[in-house]
């Protein structure tokens, strides 16, 4: 729910699910158009909607030849038994090997 100047109104899932893939997809079609420019011309891009890394690890299985890479923010403690780590189950699960590096 939000409000604007003239009253209130409310957003549903599905159009809070379209905006966020909306700028998702727009945001990974401007690092591929980057990627190309430095001379990586092998480069797309998919949105799914699902657990993170669940979906990783689908992707992975239905497409061969895979090298996936992850930044992660390297949590430990209870801020990782929390948030659970998306990296750590791509690692552990995926089959495929997996760049890991730190996110700045």
């Amino acid at each position: 729910m939000a409000a604007d100047a003239e009253g209130v109104y409310l957003v549903t899932v599905e159009e809070l699910i379209s905006a966020m893939r909306d700028e998702a997809v727009a945001y990974r079609e401007k690092k591929a158009e980057a990627m190309k420019k430095l001379g990586v011309y092998r480069v797309s891009t998919i949105a799914e909607y699902g657990l993170a890394a669940d979906e990783i690890i689908s992707l992975a299985r239905k497409t061969p030849d895979n090298l996936i890479a992850m930044c992660t923010h390297g949590r430990s403690g209870v801020k990782r038994w929390v948030l659970g780590s998306v990296t750590e189950t791509v690692v552990r699960h995926a089959g495929d090997p997996v760049l890991v590096i730190r996110a700045t």
